[in-house]
């Protein structure tokens, strides 16, 4: 016999479920014939029944247990169908509670970390917006293979050629930072007509070399027929100058006097001294850090996560904004950098003294003092919005001075990442309205086959475009600047002024070649001369330090003045020094 209650099969003889205990009535074939007498009212009062057998009358018992109708005998299958389906309800609601707790958790965890977040920006928002941009800048580098070829390194070289139909000049700056190694080369040359040399008497070829490390400096120079060859120990040099021509004593053909010899030595040992053992020789990186403290400290500063609008697009955002309304940061910034002067140059207190003297004539108290009595009301806010991934999606900078100010935008776009443009925005503000002067957008809208980028000016300043396109597989490219300005063509249409000249014109038309690879970029064009000729330019640009490293057995303390008459006149030394 199955319990109508919990649906648990029990024997036949038993009247209590032995799983719940709820009353189960005997459906026998004799039990028609059973009588009040022989019910166990005792037993019958421990159901869990809606009326007890207890409150009922003899006659109420009777036609309770005579109505059969009250009750069905279960069979297995009615049993498991009742049974999976309360386990298909207890399932459903699991489930529910899971999913409500994990959304629960979801906002709760999310708005912990935000705030965490708000936090730390807090704590040092210039650094948070400057890690922003440095995002920005790494992105805009890895995704354009012109801005990764020359991207910072400790080694760089630059070449400069400039080809004529008479003269060519050629210029190159190689650095190696990790090892201090410098080396620069000038070289020009060109063709004197024979009419024109009774009013030229210089010399037609010029040659200039340099390389220098932290023990020494090697010159060569070549002028026409003339060379010289010398090199400077730079080790000890304040003792080895002494009787040299740079010093007090000897032949000196600077003309130094003693007290300006010393200071150019203590300058030099200061500087020498520096960049050998210090990574940061002129204290720089704490000069920044006072004035980004400067910066925090002296504005309000406010941190919010807010959903906003981003060149069309809805996205959550940090906003960071500091507002400056008044010239305390004026003042701040100044003493900031006055202290780091004389920091830097307590290593001559004569140099120390001249620093001083300078920088008292700029009475900043004066000029504070002259600003407030001209500007009644005065804001200056930044506002950067930093997505997520700390990339900078919009910056504005807002100048408000007596009511009236000017606003500049520069959007990134919501997602920097794969933004194609930036968006530059001038404008004019006031508590009434905000009106825009001039728009910039630069776009990338380049394929796999051609790189193009085009900037459209829009507004009263600058109207028109320009467009730069390159075929990725040859390296030849076209630049044409198509511009004019709206409010002068106005002035020229009046009168008011004259109109430009071709050579005065913004408009350029530039065709060349662009070369570039994984660590250097080569460019080169062509452009008319003054008489018709064309001159070629080219420039190249590498991530190696590409050097001659050159020496000499000529020590230039011990040259003789006499040596370099040709080259520096007394007279010319002497109005120098």
């Amino acid at each position: 016999m199955f319990c109508p209650n919990c649906g648990k099969e029990n024997d036949p003889s038993v009247r209590h479920c032995t799983s719940c205990g709820s009353f189960i009535p005997d459906f026998s074939a004799d039990s028609d014939n059973s009588s009040a007498g022989d019910l166990n009212l005792s037993d019958v009062s421990e159901a869990p029944q809606p009326m007890s057998y207890q409150t009922m009358s003899q006659e109420e018992i009777n036609e309770f247990q005579n109505d059969n109708s009250r009750y069905k005998e279960y069979t297995m299958s009615d049993v498991v169908a009742k049974k999976s389906k309360k386990k298909l309800i207890i399932t459903l609601i699991v489930i529910a509670c899971v999913i409500a707790l994990g959304v629960a958790s979801f906002f709760i965890i999310k708005s912990i970390m935000s705030g965490a977040n708000i936090k730390n920006i807090q704590e040092d928002p210039t650094k948070y917006v400057f890690e922003s941009y440095c995002a920005a800048a790494e992105n805009m580098t890895n995704n354009h293979a012109a801005l990764k070829a020359v991207s910072g390194t400790e080694q760089r070289t630059t070449k400069t050629t400039i080809t004529g139909k008479d003269f060519s000049q050629t210029t190159i700056y190689s650095i190696d930072a990790a090892a201090m190694k410098f080396y620069a080369l000038s070289e020009q040359s060109q063709t004197i007509p024979q009419e024109m040399k009774k009013y030229y008497s210089g010399p037609e070829k010029v040659r200039a070399e340099l390389y220098t490390t932290l023990d020494k400096a090697v010159v060569n120079l070549e002028m026409d027929k003339d060379k010289y060859d010398y090199y400077l120990n730079l080790n000890n040099l304040r003792e080895d100058a002494v009787s040299s021509i740079f010093g007090p004593k000897g032949e000196n053909l600077f003309h130094l006097n003693e007290d300006t010899y010393n200071k150019i030595m203590d300058v030099y040992d200061f500087v020498y001294d520096n960049i050998k053992n210090n990574s940061d020789p002129f204290s720089l990186q704490l000069l920044l850090s006072k004035l980004k403290d400067d910066f925090d400290k002296c504005g309000n500063v406010n941190v919010a996560q807010e959903n906003v609008e981003i060149d069309g697009s809805k996205t959550d955002a940090y906003v960071i904004t500091h507002t400056f309304n008044s010239t305390d940061v004026v003042s701040k910034v100044f003493t900031d950098v006055k202290d780091w002067a004389n920091d830097i140059c307590s290593f001559n207190s004569d140099i120390s003294t001249i620093v001083n003297q300078a920088l008292d004539k700029i009475d900043v108290n004066q000029l504070i003092s002259q600003i407030n009595s001209s500007v009644q009301n005065f804001e200056l806010t930044f506002k950067h919005y930093v997505n997520k991934d700390n990339a900078i999606m919009q910056t504005e900078i807002i100048a408000n001075i007596n009511g009236q100010g000017f606003k500049l935008t520069v959007t990134f776009g919501a997602d920097p990442a794969s933004s194609k443009k930036i968006t530059l925005k001038a404008a004019t503000v006031s508590s009434a309205a905000e009106s825009v002067l001039q728009t910039i957008v630069i776009a990338d809208e380049s394929s796999a086959a051609e790189e193009k980028y085009t900037a459209t000016y829009t507004g009263m300043l600058l109207s028109g475009s320009t467009v730069y396109t390159r075929n990725t597989s040859t390296g030849d490219f076209t630049f044409n600047n198509n511009m004019s300005n709206p409010m002068r063509s106005m002035a020229e249409q009046n009168g008011t002024v004259p109109p430009l000249s071709d050579n005065a014109s913004p408009n350029i038309s530039l065709s060349g070649n662009l070369q570039i690879s994984d660590d250097s970029m080569t460019l080169t064009f062509t452009q008319p001369s003054y008489d018709g000729s064309e001159v070629k330019y080219e420039y190249y640009l590498s991530n190696k330090a590409e050097m001659n490293e050159l020496s000499s057995n000529n020590d230039l303390l011990k040259a003789k003045s006499s040596d370099f008459q040709k080259l520096f006149p007394q007279n010319s030394l002497s109005s120098v020094f």
